[in-house]
């Protein structure tokens, strides 16, 4: 009983490690603003409306968490411990 018991965990173990999606690969990328001294702001959601988390100063590092939902127009990013949206249109691609 207990073998069986042993061998059907390790099957649905495995089958959910397979199964499970794979985390997409974290990129860093630069801040940019239109003023020298701006920042971006950091929302909850991908909204003007939204209330704001953090300001992420010019020339910051932000790493890009998700892109898709939004095509682009908002960006799902991490900025030291914080995690939120900002406007795609302040990042700089190389």
């Amino acid at each position: 009983m207990l073998k069986g018991l042993m061998a059907s965990a390790l099957i649905l173990a495995s089958t959910l490690s397979i199964s499970a999606p794979v985390a997409a690969q974290e990129q860093p990328i630069g801040v940019c603003t239109r003023d020298r001294h701006g920042s971006l702001n950091l929302r909850t959601r991908p909204s003007l409306y939204s209330r704001i988390i953090r300001r992420i100063p010019r020339g910051s590092t932000v790493v890009i968490l998700d892109i898709s939902k939004w095509k682009g127009k908002w960006v799902k990013v991490r900025y030291k411990r914080s995690i939120g949206w900002v406007s795609g249109d302040y990042l700089c691609y190389d």
